[in-house]
C-alpha cells in the first residue's frame, strides 16, 4: 500500500501511525530502537505490505501491468489503490478527506524528531508538495508517477503508467473495493492480537 492507505489504517492511534509511515526506512530489527507504539505500527506497515503483496486480487492488478511495467507492477498498484481509496473515501470514512489529510500532516509535523532522516525528507516533501491530495485526480496521480521514474535508477516506463489507469480504471475500482474492506478487517485484527484497538 501507499502513504495515504497506510495512514488510514492506522486508524486513531498517533505513535502507531508515525510507526506506520517511517515503516519502509526502518530496516531489519532497528524498530527496537523506537517506542512501543512507534515499533508496533513499524510491524504493522511490515504485515499490511505482506498481505497486500500476495492477496489474490492485488496479484490480478499486477499481472494486468507486468507487460509493460515488469518487477515495477507492485509500486504501481500501490499508487493507483491511493487514488481509489480518494475515490472512495466516503465509502470508507466519516471525516472529510481534506480534514483527514490536515490532521495527518499534523500529527506527523509534531513527531517529526522520531523519524529517521529519510522518512523526514519523505515528509517535508509530501507536505510541500501534498502528496496526499493529489491523489485525488489523474494529474497528481501523473505527477507522482515521474516522481517515482525519476528516482529509479533502474530503466522503467512508470511516468507512462497513467495510461493504464485510464484504460483500466473501472476494473481496478472494482478490484479496490473488493480488497480494501479486507485489508481494513485485516489490520483490526493485527490492532486487537497486539493489544491496541
Amino acid at each position: 500500500m501507499n502513504y495515504l492507505a497506510h495512514l488510514f489504517l492506522s486508524g486513531n492511534d498517533n505513535e502507531l501511525l508515525v510507526g506506520n509511515f517511517i515503516g519502509d526506512a526502518v530496516k531489519g530489527k532497528a524498530f527496537s530502537n523506537y517506542s512501543r507504539r512507534i515499533a508496533m505500527g513499524i510491524k504493522m506497515h511490515r504485515a499490511i505490505d505482506s498481505f497486500t503483496d500476495n492477496h489474490k486480487v492485488v496479484l490480478k492488478g499486477k499481472e494486468r501491468l507486468y507487460p509493460r511495467h515488469h518487477k515495477f507492477s507492485g509500486v504501481l498498484v500501490d499508487l493507483f489503490y491511493d487514488y481509489f481509496l480518494c475515490k472512495n473515501w466516503l465509502k470508507y470514512s466519516e471525516e472529510p478527506l481534506e480534514m483527514f489529510i490536515r490532521n495527518k500532516y499534523q500529527i506527523l509535523e509534531q513527531n517529526i524528531e522520531s523519524m529517521p532522516p529519510l522518512s523526514q525528507l519523505i515528509f517535508h516533501k509530501m507536505v510541500e508538495d501534498n502528496w496526499l491530495s493529489s491523489y485525488q485526480n489523474v494529474i497528481g496521480i501523473s505527477k507522482a508517477l515521474n516522481g517515482l521514474s525519476k528516482r529509479t535508477k533502474f530503466q522503467n516506463n512508470m511516468k507512462n503508467a497513467s495510461s493504464d489507469l485510464l484504460l483500466h480504471e473501472n476494473l481496478y475500482d472494482a478490484e479496490f473495493n473488493c480488497f480494501f474492506p479486507q485489508i481494513v478487517d485485516f489490520c483490526n485484527s493485527y490492532k486487537i492480537r497486539h493489544g491496541q484497538t
